[in-house]
């Protein structure tokens, strides 16, 4: 019987009967055009595309209301903080200095809180949106109301540092005394700020009207307790 050859093929290093390379060649061919068939995996820290963008963030308008209690809250905080006028102090004559160092620090304290309300109410008018009829008008109202509240506002602090200046028992005690009082002057400004503010926004009507009823700080303001 005549035998096969079994001659075998060198490739440097290892050997391959011509039998046995058929199948090796079409195994991988397979697996090349498998993997060219593929999506290619994405690289490790790539972002991932984006599938649609991203909503616009949504604008404050008249009709939210939410603008209107932000002036009415802010103007009621900047009420609260000028009633901690002069609270938790005295200003005693027979104060030694100790004493007396430790009102100036409380009192400093006080209109601090005071000036940092006075520019959040600033910052709640600037954003009053106008795209309802009368807003414009109401914007310039309270702006004017501000100025004035403001123009009070410094009288405390100007009261404030003549109490920190104070070298005397009578410089102390008097100082003391125009400062609880300018503190009254300027909780008063305030009050007629928010009265401004909803009488405008009633001569208005609309929308101006709808968002002031619906803002709790915003009801008719009443005088503290002084």
């Amino acid at each position: 019987m005549r035998q096969l050859s079994t001659r075998s093929v060198d490739h440097g290093g290892w050997r391959a009967h011509p039998h046995h390379a058929g199948p090796i060649i079409l195994g991988l061919t397979m697996l090349l055009l498998a993997a060219g068939c593929s999506a290619p995996a994405p690289e490790t820290g790539q972002p991932a595309p984006a599938s649609s963008s991203a909503p616009p963030a949504a604008t404050a308008t008249a009709t939210s209301g939410e603008w209107a209690e932000s002036v009415c809250g802010a103007a009621a905080e900047v009420r609260t903080t000028l009633d901690a006028i002069g609270s938790g102090i005295t200003f005693k004559p027979a104060a030694d200095d100790s004493a007396r160092e430790q009102v100036k620090t409380t009192l400093n304290a006080q209109v601090t809180a005071v000036s940092t309300s006075i520019t959040a109410l600033g910052s709640a008018i600037e954003a009053i949106p106008v795209d309802a009829d009368g807003a414009d008008e109401l914007k310039s109202s309270l702006t004017t109301s501000r100025q004035a509240l403001d123009e009070a506002v410094q009288a405390v602090s100007a009261g404030a540092a003549d109490v920190s200046k104070a070298t005397t028992a009578k410089e102390f005690v008097t100082a003391g005394s125009q400062t609880v009082q300018a503190a009254k002057a300027a909780k008063s400004a305030a009050a007629t700020l928010l009265t401004t503010a909803h009488e405008a926004a009633t001569a208005a009507g609309g929308d101006l009207k709808a968002a002031f009823d619906s803002a709790p700080s915003c009801a008719q303001p009443t005088e503290s307790p002084s």
